[in-house]
Order: structure tokens, then sequence, then C-alpha cells
């Protein structure tokens, strides 16, 4: 039986981020596309995609893209079934256009099918 990692993220992005990067992520979370950003890790995973689906789970927010004052704010809650190589890579991937200069920023939890309770989830920027 494979792992399931429920995942909810709410990521701020930087508002100066480029606008391909901005219409690829639209374009995935209302058109369900598969199509790869660019050649990081992260699209080399096998599920890479479905970071952005929620395939109809009753209480789970749809991903969105929401443009604030001084940021986008990207929300994210699927359930996963595999162990953690496509959020560990999306996180890599995202880093470098999140809102921010602190080292280490919350941004969610996860829990699996392993763990009796929620685990936080942070960005770390060149955490040791």
């Amino acid at each position: 039986m494979s792992l399931v990692t429920e995942i909810k993220l709410k990521i701020k992005l930087r508002k100066d981020i480029p606008k391909n990067l901005i219409s690829w992520i639209e374009n995935i979370i209302t058109e369900n596309s598969e199509i790869k950003f660019s050649n990081h890790p992260f699209f080399s995973t096998n599920r890479w995609y479905y970071i952005f689906s929620t395939y109809g789970y009753d209480g789970y927010e749809k991903p969105s893209l929401i443009k604030k004052d001084s940021y986008y704010l990207l929300s994210i809650h699927t359930d996963v079934n595999y162990e953690n190589e496509e959020i560990n890579t999306f996180l890599d991937f995202i880093k470098e256009y999140c809102y921010g200069r602190k080292k280490k920023v919350y941004l969610g939890y996860s829990i699996n099918d392993n763990q009796d309770e929620k685990q936080n989830v942070y960005l770390c920027r060149d955490c040791a």
C-alpha cells in the first residue's frame, strides 16, 4: 500500500515574479495542464502535476492564485500517494519566487498515514 500525504500550503509569491510563471500557474490550476514550466528537477518527478490538483476531495480547497497588493498568494491543498519527492522538489523550485527575506518561512502542514499529528512545512532558504 502506498503512503498517502495530505498537504496544505499557503505560499506568498513576489509580485515581480516572471509573468510567464504566473500564467503557467494560472493555467495549471484552471486547465489541469501537464505542461512543464522548466527543466527543474521538480518537473522530472513522476507526478509533479498532482501538487496542483484536489481530485474532488470533500473539504479540500481548490488550488488558487490570488493577487494581493504586494504579493501573490498560492494556495494548495491535496493528497499525494507517494513519499515527499514531489513536495520537496516543488518547494525547491518555488523558493526563489517566494515573498520575504526570512531564512525559514512557515507555509502550512503535511500529515501522512504513519503520523498521528500534522507536521509543519517550512520554506528554508540557505538553512543548514
